[in-house]
């Protein structure tokens, strides 16, 4: 297709090679008919785009921004084992927990896949590379489980 354009526009020989020329009404002619060329493509496909306002979603109206609060919920990281006791438990940390959560003494909780709470734990003062302490207060943490801490 660019080609046509380039041969209307008469930059190219019968064979299909550029041909240079010094004229600047064949250049300016050759971006006009380029130019035209793109906001005709845009046009078509733009086309056969549907209204936003035909398009039935079949549910709820959305939720507005003032309904919708943030979760208190901040991520600490994972269960990595716990100690056949069933009293300590070690955490490994995720990419940024928050600070709140690493005090020695703060409360966490562990939460299964379907977020259901399964535990809680009590921070120590046992911090290793990505990797924390804790005491298991309530509950039966099982490696794996998610690890949330309760911001105030």
């Amino acid at each position: 297709m660019i080609r046509r354009l380039l041969r209307a526009a008469g930059s190219l020989d019968r064979w299909g090679n550029v041909v240079k020329s010094g004229s600047r009404a064949s250049a300016a002619r050759c971006s006009l008919l380029l130019a035209g060329a793109a906001v005709l493509s845009g046009c078509v496909a733009r086309s056969n785009a549907v209204p936003p306002a035909e398009v039935d979603t079949g549910g709820p109206a959305p939720a507005t921004p003032s309904s919708i609060a943030p979760s208190r919920n901040r991520i600490v990281g994972r269960v990595l084992a716990t100690n056949p006791e069933g009293t300590l438990a070690w955490v490994d940390l995720g990419y940024d927990p928050p600070a709140g959560a690493l005090v020695d003494g703060a409360e966490l909780i562990t939460r299964s896949l379907d977020l259901r709470p399964t535990g809680r734990l009590r921070t120590s003062r046992y911090l290793q590379g990505h990797t924390l302490g804790t005491l298991i207060v309530a509950g039966q943490p099982g490696a794996g489980e998610e690890v949330v801490w309760l911001t105030p």
